[in-house]
């Protein structure tokens, strides 16, 4: 789950901004999503690789944020 941290100029949404962060849960584990994985080490690679997924599959359906470049840059950290 990415979290932007911006309403992105959208009708009906808090414009304040807060820092972007990321989230990784275990739903098998964790159904409640209350340890967030994101920061641990161990999943490092996996979350490299749902990102470059993401990346690809944005490129695949044209969904490019051209307004807001920052979020692809997001992706290919």
């Amino acid at each position: 789950i990415l979290f932007y941290g911006h309403g992105l100029g959208k009708n009906g949404v808090d414009q304040t901004q807060t820092e972007v962060s990321w989230e990784l849960y275990d739903l098998k584990n964790d159904p409640n999503e209350t340890h967030n994985l994101y920061n641990m080490e161990a999943y490092k690679t996996v979350i490299s690789t749902l990102k470059q997924e993401l990346y690809r599959l944005k490129i695949e359906q044209n969904d490019l944020d051209v307004a807001h470049p920052w979020i692809n840059e997001l992706l290919i950290l």
